[in-house]
């Protein structure tokens, strides 16, 4: 196991305010998206023009061969983007549908069979995990990053538009999933979605997931952060539903434990300090690594390092890739 990084402290208050420094830039980038909002007409043909920003206010509905349709947290109105980002289309999902189905004729292209999913987390954005998706394709992967508004909606909204996506993974024959932070608990309920569902997707099979910094048993300081209104209007409703004297016992009930293989990687200090002097026990400067756990992991491994940076980490890289491929993080 690669040495854990040196650590340092944290006053509890400098620890929340970096943490809302880095959503607050990260929502000040979605703003940009009110620019184009004046834009958006109903069911119209676009120019093909880079979209002005505001990845923190959409969620992808569908992905194929890096096309996606996306719908907004706050209308509702859907939008089709090529790989590229260009808009393409404006209006219902049917529409861009149909707008969709016309490049899909004029594109050849197919699904591979196994198809990795990754997820970003809370305040984060695709562009965020990059790096991952990179390495990851660099490995032979083939990757679908789901991207979805964060700040906007609850967990089960989310997973709802996950599922979508999932279902819709055309010719793929197994799925996979890689997932930073609250992406874990997103997949862990759309995978409860699936295991009441009256109709399962047929002939798709779930391999094998890595859960990277997964805040599992809730998030300790989401119990102050919720009663915050600055910072509960940063994060949005899903601050509470991880409150755990808040939200998190009911949404915990909801959450399913992947019947197939997954692992779990940690950052921290790996002593008992931690980063954060008021969350007990090591933490990653957000999560304590005891709320990581989940019953029924194939795999641990605690790596080291702050939360907001692990999927940058060559190391998390490398211990995703061996698990993907092994079922193990160490080679």
């Amino acid at each position: 196991m690669p040495s854990l990084r040196r650590a340092f402290r944290l006053p509890t208050s400098l620890a929340i305010i970096a943490s809302l420094g880095v959503a607050l830039l990260a929502l000040a980038c979605a703003t940009s998206c009110s620019a184009q909002q004046s834009l958006l007409g109903e069911n119209r043909v676009t120019l093909g023009l880079k979209t002005l920003g505001g990845r923190l206010e959409w969620t992808d509905q569908l992905v194929w061969s890096g096309w996606r349709i996306q719908a907004n947290a706050a209308d509702g109105r859907c939008r089709l983007l090529d790989s590229k980002d260009r808009r393409h289309a404006v209006g219902t999902f049917d529409f861009c549908m149909e707008q969709l189905l016309v490049q899909r004729s004029q594109i050849r292209s197919s699904t591979p069979k196994h198809v990795v999913v990754l997820l970003h987390g809370l305040a984060g954005s695709r562009n965020y995990m990059e790096r991952m998706e990179k390495y990851l394709t660099e490995n032979g992967f083939e990757v679908v990053s789901f991207g979805y508004a964060s700040t906007k909606g609850t967990i089960q909204e989310l997973a709802t538009s996950l599922e979508c996506v999932v279902r819709n993974l055309e010719d793929a024959q197994q799925v996979s999933f890689v997932a930073h932070s609250m992406g874990n608990i997103v997949v862990r309920q759309m995978l409860y979605r699936l295991q009441t569902s009256e109709n399962p997707p047929a002939n798709l099979q779930f391999c094998r997931m890595v859960m990277i910094s997964p805040p599992n048993q809730g998030a300790y300081l989401a119990d102050t952060l919720g009663q915050r209104q600055l910072i509960q209007s940063v994060f949005g409703p899903a601050v509470d539903q991880f409150a755990p004297t808040g939200g998190w016992p009911a949404l915990e009930q909801e959450l399913a434990t992947p019947w197939f293989e997954f692992g779990i990687v940690a950052g921290g200090t790996g002593n008992e300090r931690g980063y954060i002097a008021r969350v007990p026990g090591d933490d990653d400067g957000l999560l304590s690594i005891d709320s990581h756990y989940l019953d029924g992991a194939t795999d641990f491994i605690q790596l080291g390092g702050f939360h907001q940076l692990m999927p940058h980490y060559k190391s998390v890289q490398e211990a995703t890739v061996c698990f993907l491929k092994n079922g193990h993080f160490r080679r």
